[in-house]
């Protein structure tokens, strides 16, 4: 009895240790697409001017936007970057915005309306560390689980 409480408690905590191995490994790997996409984004810009549109950037192989397929027609990105399923709905997605909305987003304490940076990349991520967090400034309160990268 007292060996099966043993094995059952080392079980779980392996299993929580592995869980959160994989939610990080998750992260990184919304953290290096993101990174992609800035390089891509960067490249275009040079050709073409930036995007201007508001808008998730990917969901799903079937819910592809013009900027990413943009990207991807100029092969300027091999492929369209799905993130990699979390255990939210919000980490479907990668964003991209080039202009302030009903939502006046700054990061890294730079911020869209004052023209600080021409666009904000944002995602959710599961387990952050030492990620920038996505600051809604009309209210100056973080923006809960979104974090973001400028150029």
């Amino acid at each position: 009895m007292v060996v099966s409480a043993i094995i059952a408690l080392l079980t779980s905590v392996i299993l929580g240790s592995l869980g959160e191995a994989k939610a990080k490994s998750r992260d990184s790997e919304r953290v290096q697409e993101m990174k992609t996409l800035q390089t891509a984004l960067e490249l275009y810009r040079l050709e073409f001017g930036y995007p201007t549109v508001v808008e998730g950037l990917a969901k799903s192989p079937g819910n592809l936007t013009s900027v990413m397929q943009n990207l991807v027609t100029e092969q300027f990105l091999s492929e369209i970057p799905i993130p990699p399923k979390g255990s939210s709905y919000l980490d479907e997605f990668y964003y991209y915005q080039t202009t302030p909305n009903d939502d006046n987003y700054t990061c890294q304490g730079k911020s869209l309306a004052s023209g600080d940076i021409p666009y904000i990349l944002y995602f959710s991520a599961e387990r952050p560390q030492n990620l920038p967090k996505l600051i809604d400034s009309d209210n100056n309160t973080e923006v809960t689980n979104m974090y973001c990268l400028t150029i």
